[in-house]
């Protein structure tokens, strides 16, 4: 009897902070989205940024690209771990629409410019272009595929 009334208070326990962890998350989404440069992007717009690469990239037989991630940064783990794991590299694999945008990150086009690209080869398939264009590079920049220009210089 004391062992069912242990495990109930625990799941109870663990839905309580679940909620409390997702309460934390949907009021904190604004803020996020606010500082999604870490600050810096109060007198940027979005549009007007020109991205860069900041990884190697492949291309798969498929036609499809693979971005080219570093397993290790520090040179000694690189050479103490090389041996232990399959390669060098982690392979991120993009889609139709990932892919060309990646092929289109130069670091001379803006966000405009390749969002009217991108509407060019794809037409209504990628719509809303400039809302899936802004989340797919603010993922690349979150995870350091990518960066921009005007946010090294300021």
């Amino acid at each position: 009897m004391y062992l069912l009334y242990e495990i109930g208070f625990t799941f109870w326990l663990f839905f309580l902070i679940l909620h409390i962890y997702f309460d934390w998350f949907i009021n904190n989404i604004e803020f996020m989205k606010l500082n999604l440069f870490g600050g810096k992007n109060k007198e940027h717009n979005y549009l007007e940024l020109t991205p860069y690469r900041i990884h190697k990239h492949e291309e798969r037989e498929d036609g499809m690209i693979d971005v080219l991630v570093p397993r290790f940064k520090s040179d000694f783990a690189k050479k103490f771990f090389s041996r232990a794991v399959k390669g060098s590299y982690i392979k991120a694999n993009l889609d139709e629409f990932g892919t060309a945008t990646w092929l289109l990150i130069d670091g001379e086009r803006n966000v405009e410019k390749i969002g009217a690209e991108l509407v060019v080869k794809f037409g209504d398939k990628v719509e809303p272009v400039y809302e899936r264009l802004t989340r797919f590079l603010t993922d690349l920049h979150r995870y350091n595929f990518i960066s921009f220009i005007e946010l090294k210089k300021g």
